[in-house]
């Protein structure tokens, strides 16, 4: 079994953020995603370490991009458009998984952006990741 690692951002906790093994799936098959929701101590298989992010920093919105074309379709957590958000890599492959939920409705994205903002909006980033891989950090602040 190829190993499958993730990261899990839920849009009720924007001050944390969760590493996981995605182990379960169906027959076999992994759903590539965290699965333990309901539990925010992280006591489950599926968990290995909640990451507190610290100093007053917060996630400011995690946006699921639907499309990459001009018109950039976007799904965005802080318009309760996205509740919970999943990049997973199946090593060795380089490719992300990018899994959006709404209401337990799943959605696949081509690209995922998160945006961090400390209290003092002085070091705002938005960090993009794509199904290619690629990831990206850029500063956003104004």
């Amino acid at each position: 079994m190829r190993a499958r690692y993730g990261i899990y951002f839920s849009a009720a906790d924007p001050y944390s953020f969760i590493l996981f093994a995605d182990f379960d799936g169906v027959d076999g098959v992994p759903d590539k995603k965290y699965n333990h929701a309901s539990e925010p101590l992280c006591n489950n298989s599926e968990c290995i370490e909640k990451i507190i992010i610290p100093g007053g920093d917060g996630i400011k919105d995690v946006c699921g991009i639907v499309s990459e074309t001009p018109e950039k379709i976007k799904k965005c957590s802080r318009n309760s458009e996205l509740d919970y958000a999943n990049i997973v890599f199946v090593r060795p492959d380089p490719d992300a998984n990018i899994i959006g939920t709404l209401i337990n409705t799943d959605t696949v994205y081509q690209s995922i952006e998160i945006s961090v903002e400390p209290p003092k909006k002085d070091f705002c980033k938005t960090i993009k990741v794509w199904l290619t891989g690629q990831i990206s950090i850029e500063p956003t602040c104004s």
